[in-house]
């Protein structure tokens, strides 16, 4: 009977110790599907039922790093999303189709929106890309369809294939000198756009189409030093007719 009474309690012990050793995460009682990596958290999704929600900047103690891919696609009810500084990333297609999606904020620790991280958000009106991203993915903007106001910063060095492509309310956009490629159709069919102006004094990199379908009614404003290098540079000079001086 003592070997008995001695099993039970070694048994009870062994399950005590399962339980308190079991990872946090699974107990959490949240509204957010996620993953552990590291220590370091992503969010793959989003079980909750508010419109306007603050993202934890970390759960049960493991710090939130990243939106991962899909994370709220289609969550057609959410209108605003503040995102928390301990995050880094927001990946591919996080916030795709989110159509009355029309707050977001970026804080200044993230450093990769990847492709079509917004792609869909047709109430989306602002964004204020911070100036700690270097890259704009191809699609991320994309049928941002009464997008009209866009602060690309700096640390920018690369707007990528159709990143702001239908967006048909935006009127008009400046690229800071650090941008060194613009990918192709990046600025296509924005049935609005009138004036771009381009800071730096060497022509990006431009791809084909760029600015496809609405270049009869556009002003390309640069350097007044540089309006011959625009007009003879390579898919700029599709533009030649539409490229003026900064100072005119």
């Amino acid at each position: 009977m003592k070997k008995l009474i001695n099993l039970l309690v070694i048994i009870c012990l062994i399950i005590t110790l399962a339980v308190s050793c079991k990872d946090p995460l699974e107990n959490e009682d949240i509204d957010y599907f996620y993953s552990k990596t590291n220590n370091e958290v992503t969010i793959t999704g989003y079980n909750g039922s508010d419109a306007e929600i603050t993202i934890p900047s970390t759960i049960n103690g493991y710090s939130v790093t990243s939106i991962g891919n899909l994370a709220f696609n289609n969550f057609s009810s959410l209108t605003s999303v503040t995102v928390p500084d301990s995050v880094t990333s927001i990946c591919l297609s996080a916030f795709y189709n989110c159509t009355e999606l029309a707050t977001i904020t970026i804080p200044n620790s993230v450093t990769s929106i990847d492709r079509g991280a917004f792609n869909g958000c047709s109430k989306l009106t602002t964004i204020i890309i911070p100036d700690s991203v270097t890259s704009n993915g191809c699609y991320t903007f994309f049928k941002c369809t009464t997008l009209s106001s866009v602060t690309i910063p700096e640390s920018v060095t690369s707007i990528g294939e159709r990143a702001f492509s239908n967006c048909t309310s935006l009127e008009e956009i400046t690229i800071p000198n650090s941008v060194t490629t613009i990918g192709d159709g990046a600025l296509s069919d924005c049935f609005s756009l009138i004036r771009i102006e381009i800071e730096s004094t060497t022509p990006p990199t431009l791809g084909s189409n760029a600015f496809k379908s609405h270049h009869v009614n556009l002003k390309i404003y640069v350097p007044s030093s540089n309006v011959d290098d625009y007009k003879t540079a390579s898919n700029w000079d599709t533009y030649s007719e539409n490229i003026y001086s900064l100072e005119e």
